[in-house]
């Protein structure tokens, strides 16, 4: 069989009619939207699914699938999927709450915290707010870590922080700062809890919060730290108050170590005792090791 050659002009125009086919439409894509992050949580979406990743540990904190609209009938079957259904075309942070936009401008609200649908607006409908939480808990309650094991790191950036006076602090934190301080200088936690205490002479009750990082334990009030307990298995080399605490000696003495300090107890695995301003220092020994040493603030004592 012959082969027949178009002229040039022939095969341009061709392409040219091609090109304005509706055909030409499948071509048509909805990309992601671009993901957003905000305190260490990276917010991203694919097709019909959002989902919700700590950066930190690359760990996918919760998943949720938003339901797609079915075909619509006015819309060219010809077009791919993509372009049919009501693919999430745009993710927003207001406070606490994702809110997802599709490809034809319905508004889907997500609790960002644990991924729960919480209502739908249409246009620029009012907002279903969430019910109220304890903001800083419920926040922290989506970003823990799970990690226990200090990297080696972070263990060298302690130690070189050199804040070995309790009446300033210890390890980088000192009795009063807020919870973000704390996590900027140590991390965020792996654990986290909130008990109820009866306090004051009142006996009123209030809330304190327990951040567990690595294997250490920062306890809060109104958001101001109280209570630091150090566990020394994460720093072995580490000796406490600038070198006077030997954790591996059989007879620590905390009078020796702080000589204007008031003894409040001592046995043989547990020694307290009161410095100026009210800041108590507690070890607690194990096999005639110390393996925690605390700080703690005596008004908030229980």
């Amino acid at each position: 069989m012959k082969k027949i050659e178009l002229p040039c002009i022939c095969r341009r125009t061709i392409v040219a009619l091609l090109a304005l086919s509706p055909v030409s439409s499948v071509l048509g894509k909805i990309a992601d939207p671009s993901p957003l992050i905000k305190d260490n949580v990276r917010y991203q979406s694919h097709r019909h699914s959002v989902w919700a990743t700590n950066v930190l540990t690359n760990k996918v904190l919760w998943k949720t699938k938003i339901a797609m609209a079915e075909d619509r009938e006015d819309v060219d079957p010809r077009l791919e999927g993509d372009v049919r259904w009501n693919m999430i075309s745009s993710l927003q942070i207001e406070g606490n709450i994702l809110v997802i936009t599709n490809s034809i401008g319905e508004k889907f609200n997500l609790d960002s915290l644990t991924g729960n649908r919480i209502g739908v607006k249409k246009g620029n409908g009012e907002l279903h707010r969430p019910p109220p939480v304890e903001g800083y808990h419920a926040r922290l309650m989506g970003m823990l870590t799970g990690v226990k094991k200090m990297p080696i790191n972070v263990r060298e950036r302690l130690l070189s922080l050199n804040q070995d006076d309790p009446l300033v602090g210890v390890m980088g934190v000192h009795l009063g700062m807020s919870m973000d301080e704390v996590i900027d200088v140590w991390g965020m936690p792996n654990v986290l809890e909130v008990i109820n205490i009866r306090a004051g002479l009142d006996d009123k009750i209030k809330k304190e919060m327990h951040l567990g990082i690595y294997i250490s334990d920062f306890t809060f009030q109104d958001n101001k730290l109280i209570r630091v307990k150090i566990h020394l298995a994460d720093f072995k080399t580490w000796k406490p108050f600038g070198g006077r605490l030997d954790p591996q000696s059989k007879d620590v003495d905390l009078l020796k170590v702080f000589k204007d300090a008031r003894q409040l107890s001592k046995t043989n695995k547990n020694q307290e005792v009161e410095l100026r301003d009210g800041i108590r220092v507690r070890i607690h020994s194990y096999q005639d090791k110390v393996i925690t040493v605390a700080l703690e603030q005596a008004d908030h004592v229980k």
